[in-house]
């Protein structure tokens, strides 16, 4: 029987999201929360092929206000679901916003496991692998290699090339 799948929630704003090769995206997560700007007009036919893969698994939520109202939908989305779901479920923000960190903290220190997620790579700082992605994660191949931030930006980069 294959491996178990950790509960793992992935919140993204659509344009962080297009940066996601949603073939990876599918191996590491259990549901994807995708909010969008009620006034996107475009989203490119290949994204809608590969969220449709994802099925059930995938919810798209419109926002209002812009990418500027992103982190309060967000930072409501992510309290009601505390609320409702175990704690065995992970959450994972898919930001380059380092303002997204007092959050992340907060759910952290009320009982669940809570990570941000890069897609940029950063030369300030170089941290181990394991700092940046829960361990399940890098039993894939793909990840075995990478040892450094910028290096785990770089195969995020790669993933996230939305193909």
């Amino acid at each position: 029987m294959g491996q178990q799948l950790t509960k793992r929630y992935i919140f993204a704003d659509y344009e962080s999201l297009k940066k996601v090769k949603f073939s990876k995206l599918q191996k590491v997560c259990y549901k994807v929360f995708i909010l969008i700007d009620s006034k996107e007009e475009n989203i490119p036919f290949h994204i809608v092929l590969q969220a449709q893969k994802l099925g059930k698994r995938v919810k798209w939520i419109s926002i209002e206000g812009g990418s500027h109202s992103f982190p309060l939908h967000l930072s409501f989305l992510i309290g009601a679901l505390h609320q409702k779901v175990g704690r065995e479920v992970e959450f994972a923000i898919l930001s380059d916003d380092e303002g997204f960190d007092p959050l992340i903290d907060f759910v952290n220190d009320a009982g669940r496991n809570c990570i941000r997620v890069k897609t940029k790579k950063s030369k300030k700082t170089k941290i181990e692998i394991e700092d940046q992605i829960p361990s399940d994660i890098l039993n894939d191949d793909y990840f075995k290699e990478v040892e450094e931030e910028d290096d785990l930006s770089e195969a995020i980069k790669n993933l996230n090339s939305g193909n």
